[in-house]
């Protein structure tokens, strides 16, 4: 594992979006998956009066109800892997962006994310989120940071000096398939 090194600004910002977005997007498709058709028919059930005409207003009971079921469903425990799984893509990117010093770029990943989390949490104050509750909002901030520096250490393990020292002196071409 290279520990030696600097940090690179510009490969610790991409591993980090790659993170954060990679988690997002695949978040939300899993979100829309396992929670979206229930909470439609909760929205679809809430918005009827008795006398069946439709109310745009949508009540805090109503808003309680659709936290109860993403918190109920599994689908914290899914965002969490899926977090898990994209902290150490990030690490791993910033790792071979850096090129040098990569564990402590895939590990700078990390304390950026957990950084900027808490950062959140603490402007966020107050104000609730179905995801931010229990085990998972004092998990998360954590876990990102051990995760991405072993995406750094990953991406240290591909860049051996054996396979820099082969590649610089020109590898024999690979046989036809």
């Amino acid at each position: 594992m290279k520990t030696g090194g600097s940090f690179k600004i510009g490969a610790i910002i991409i591993g980090w979006l790659v993170d954060v977005v990679g988690s997002a997007i695949v978040g939300g498709i899993a979100a829309l998956i396992m929670v979206g058709p229930a909470a439609m028919k909760a929205i679809k059930q809430a918005s009827q009066n008795p006398q069946g005409a439709r109310n745009p207003a949508v009540t805090q009971t109503q808003m309680e109800n659709l936290a109860s079921t993403v918190n109920n469903s599994s689908l914290p425990l899914v965002m969490l892997l899926i977090g898990c799984l994209f902290s150490v893509v990030g690490g791993f990117v910033a790792a071979r962006l850096a090129k040098q010093g990569e564990f402590k770029n895939g590990l700078a990943v990390g304390l950026l994310s957990l950084f900027l989390s808490l950062f959140f949490i603490f402007v966020r104050r107050g104000v609730s989120a179905p995801a931010d509750a229990g085990w998972f909002g004092a998990i998360t901030p954590f876990v990102g940071v051990p995760l991405s520096a072993f995406g750094g250490y990953l991406g240290s393990l591909i860049r051996r000096p054996e396979v820099d020292e082969m590649a610089r002196a020109g590898s024999p071409p690979l046989p036809p398939v």
